[in-house]
């Protein structure tokens, strides 16, 4: 009978060894995956190279940038950067903006 307590409790402590390794594990991937990724969200102007982290800057920094980068030169970012610049304006300073951005001669709608 001791001889089967004791490989019941051996067998436990394995049991207690392996799921703290998991555990161990899990950590390690959640960790890493937070490290790996922060270099491509840090991105400087002179760093975006592919659309996805034109995209990834945009949308990070859109709030606080005072003009369009010139690195972000594609043409679906540029009308975002348009549509961020007038969301929050009332009808007034609509119109007030398109006066004096319409030297194109083209018509906006305001609704």
């Amino acid at each position: 009978m001791d001889s089967l307590d004791k490989r019941i409790d051996d067998m436990r402590n394995f049991l207690y060894v392996i799921l703290a390794g998991m555990f161990a594990l899990v950590g390690f991937v959640i960790w890493d995956r937070r490290t790996a990724l922060a270099p491509a969200v840090k991105k400087v102007e002179e760093e975006l190279i592919s659309i996805t982290d034109k995209w990834i800057y945009f949308i990070k920094n859109a709030g606080t940038l005072e003009c369009t980068p010139k690195t972000l030169n594609e043409v679906e970012i540029k009308k975002a950067f348009e549509i961020a610049n007038t969301a929050g304006m009332s009808k007034e300073e609509l119109e007030a903006q398109f006066k004096r951005h319409d030297f194109t001669g083209q018509s906006h709608e305001i609704s």
